[in-house]
């Protein structure tokens, strides 16, 4: 294969994309859980009072937690997607030089490479998981203390 640069360019336009589209994928994905949990709420607020709660607090939080363990399979599994697809642009960005003092800016690299050596393995992803499981916890005190 003839190496081009114009092709390395379109590979990491094509990654910058798929990484916002993980990062947008993963804050929608608190907002639709977090109301989730408020139709879960509004829905069993009615039923309190009635002798069949605890059977449909039992299935809510089968529900809940089922639903939180799917979404926190995909947050891990996406996470690694993720991670590969930074070290792919860390790859690139050194192709072109881009850690190098003095290859564009005179005496500075374009990118600090202590910065974004480890691009796409922060530990965000597990800020989320822990949000989403915290939300799952709180949920399921509100529904067993009614």
């Amino acid at each position: 294969m003839v190496k081009s640069e114009d092709f390395l360019m379109k590979v990491y336009e094509d990654m910058k994309e798929d990484l916002r589209c993980r990062r947008n994928f993963e804050s929608q994905l608190v907002y639709y859980f977090f109301l989730f949990y408020v139709a879960i709420g509004i829905a069993t607020i009615p039923l309190f009072q009635t002798p069949n709660f605890p059977k449909i607090a039992l299935s809510s939080s089968i529900l809940i937690v089922l639903i939180t363990s799917i979404l926190t399979w995909r947050i891990v599994s996406d996470h690694r997607k993720y991670a590969n697809i930074g070290q792919i642009a860390v790859r690139i960005w050194r192709y072109f030089e881009m850690f190098d003092k003095d290859a564009y800016l005179k005496c500075v690299p374009i990118i600090p490479e202590e910065k974004f050596k480890d691009h796409g393995k922060g530990s965000g992803y597990l800020f989320t998981i822990a949000l989403l499981w915290s939300m799952t916890i709180g949920m399921l005190f509100v529904l067993w203390t009614l």
